[in-house]
């Protein structure tokens, strides 16, 4: 027994070993897209999960290639035995909400062959697998959205130097 493992909790120790396996068990896949982008399924952080409130293990597929975004496409949870996945559809939605009108470019056949490969790994664990067909809904503007928000105060700030100056003129010259 390795002294990591027994520095951690059994939640812990259980998520990694997941983790472990799911990495054995998809060793090599990749997706194809703009990118290929290849499956992970995180390790719990830390040596313990704080009796389970910190277990949930995210699943994405990050970029083999550096600066193009990681997607998170589900997780799953240790004390709970549930996992979600999201559906091809859903993972564009949340692109979108967070990308705007940013190409999104996922294939969607080697994805569905993922998912499925997916589900069946977390079935045979004695998982509960959820799926998310449809992006939570968001309070986050797209990003056109959200640079227009942040010149706004910068643009009713100046109108407001210009009236005012305008007014001490105007002041000035009824004198």
């Amino acid at each position: 027994m390795n002294d990591a493992y027994a520095e951690r909790t059994g939640i812990a120790n259980a998520g990694v070993l997941l983790a472990e396996q799911y990495a054995q068990a998809f060793d090599g896949v990749a997706i194809s897209g703009d990118v290929p982008r290849c499956p992970t399924l995180a390790e719990p952080e830390g040596q313990s999960t704080m009796g389970g409130a910190h277990a949930r293990q995210h699943l994405t597929l990050r970029a083999r290639v550096a600066g193009h975004p990681t997607f998170t496409v589900g997780w799953a949870s240790i004390p709970e035995h549930r996992a979600l996945l999201r559906t091809h559809g859903c993972v564009a939605e949340m692109y979108r909400q967070r990308f705007g009108n940013q190409t999104f470019d996922l294939d969607e056949i080697g994805y569905q062959r993922f998912f499925d490969r997916t589900r069946s790994f977390f079935l045979e664990q004695g998982f509960l697998v959820d799926v998310e067909t449809r992006a939570p809904l968001t309070t986050r503007p797209p990003p056109d959205l959200e640079i227009r928000r942040q010149r706004t105060p910068a643009f009713l700030l100046l109108a407001l130097l210009l009236t005012l100056a305008g007014l001490v003129a105007w002041l000035v010259l009824l004198r």
